[in-house]
């Protein structure tokens, strides 16, 4: 706020351009989808659902990482990644209470799977959500340029956190032997039975959107808006004379003012012609490899860049900042017309959330997860130890996730 006051006094933006570039469309996106995602949590499904799967592995540890692992990703794609961490986190916990034993290492593989899993679907991060609006990326979009990426690099992490934590495994191992608990299978009940349909029904929707909009004739990403305002809208109404206290219990106030003031703030980049500047850069990187590399190598050092670039802003800032910052450097190259230059908006993506992972503070769902530690526990992940592992899994994954985007548009075009 303190920084839009003193655009507006510097004379640097006049109020409606500030308002404009507040983004009111991802802000709604975001303030629905908080509507029908607390709403659906409250009826149960997503526990039902998590400790059902969770059953399966018969507490075996290796077969709990890999749940965990696949579990934490699937649910930052298909809900958010601060639900995803917070449903994760509760499990592990009621687990490390059961058996006795440490939380952080299945919370470290929560974490990293969230982070990348939520990269999947434009549902998963504001990152995401802020890149499919900025660009009118589709759902459909993320399933092809994205999705691939995030499975490669989930089932990467699985043998490397499996090693990594392996003495763990085996400690917790022989407390299962000793303990010898039976798990208890959960009861599906009509509340949670109607969560799954309601969660069923949104994300067919939201997959749908860029056919339905076809069909229909309306606006690229119109329907991204409209269904989570129609599905928000029946929770509320069905609510009746609860639903001013859920409304006012269940919206991330905070957040949404404060990405409102960062998009506006980061958007003056562009507005006051900054972002062009900056571009600049790029350009010159781009014909110096022009010059001595072939056509499909300039983008590739192009895009590798503006990973590391973003990657490396995001780790010690968060995510959403760096990104808001940055799309508009990306547009204007975009807006050049380079050759296979418009897969640079995925570089913004991967760098945002892949290098999440790199430190504790890289993305919102860490600092979520070492809250919740530090509260339940009152214990902390050292930020050397945090690193040693984060970095190596974001080099990796984000070398993986762009190694996809380029070979795809290189080979498909």
């Amino acid at each position: 706020m303190t920084g839009a006051a003193l655009l507006l006094l510097g004379g640097f933006v006049d109020i409606n351009t500030l308002v404009e570039y507040m983004n009111i469309p991802v802000i709604l996106f975001l303030l629905c989808m908080m509507v029908v995602v607390s709403y659906i949590r409250n009826l149960g499904f997503f526990d039902y659902f998590l400790e059902r799967t969770m059953l399966a592995t018969k507490f075996e540890p290796k077969l709990l990482l890999v749940f965990f692992v696949l579990m934490s990703a699937f649910m930052a794609a298909a809900v958010d990644e601060v639900s995803s961490i917070l449903f994760m986190s509760v499990l592990i916990f009621d687990l490390a209470k059961r058996f006795d034993i440490e939380p952080i290492p299945y919370l470290i593989c929560a974490i990293f799977a969230t982070n990348i899993g939520s990269s999947a679907t434009v549902l998963g991060n504001p990152v995401g959500i802020y890149v499919a609006f900025y660009a009118d990326l589709t759902f459909g979009d993320f399933l092809v340029w994205s999705t691939p990426a995030v499975v490669l690099s989930t089932l990467l992490i699985i043998p490397i956190l499996s090693k990594n934590f392996n003495t763990f495994l085996g400690e917790f191992r022989k407390k299962i032997i000793v303990k010898q608990i039976a798990p208890e299978a959960p009861k599906l009940t009509a509340e949670a039975k109607k969560g799954g349909i309601l969660f069923s029904i949104m994300i067919t929707l939201l997959a749908l959107h860029s056919t339905l909009e076809t069909l229909l004739g309306l606006p690229t990403n119109s329907l991204l808006v409209a269904i989570p305002l129609g599905l928000a809208s029946y929770v509320l109404l069905s609510l009746k004379e609860e639903a001013a206290s859920f409304f006012e219990k269940n919206i991330e106030w905070w957040t949404l003012v404060y990405f409102m003031f960062l998009f506006s703030i980061s958007s003056t980049v562009e507005f006051t012609g900054v972002s062009a500047k900056l571009s600049i850069l790029f350009i010159e990187v781009y014909k110096f490899f022009a010059g001595i590399l072939p056509s499909p190598f300039q983008i590739i050092v192009l895009f590798i860049s503006a990973v590391i670039i973003i990657g490396a802003l995001s780790s010690v800032i968060d995510n959403i900042v760096a990104v808001a910052v940055f799309l508009p450097i990306i547009a204007e190259v975009v807006a050049l017309n380079i050759p296979f230059g418009d897969i640079l908006w995925w570089s913004t993506l991967i760098g945002g959330c892949y290098f999440g992972n790199a430190t504790p503070i890289g993305s919102t769902a860490n600092i979520v997860m070492l809250g919740l530690l530090d509260k339940r526990y009152n214990k902390s992940v050292s930020f050397k130890s945090w690193i040693s592992l984060g970095l190596k899994i974001s080099l990796l994954t984000s070398l993986i996730a762009s190694s996809y985007v380029l070979l795809i548009k290189i080979i498909w075009g």
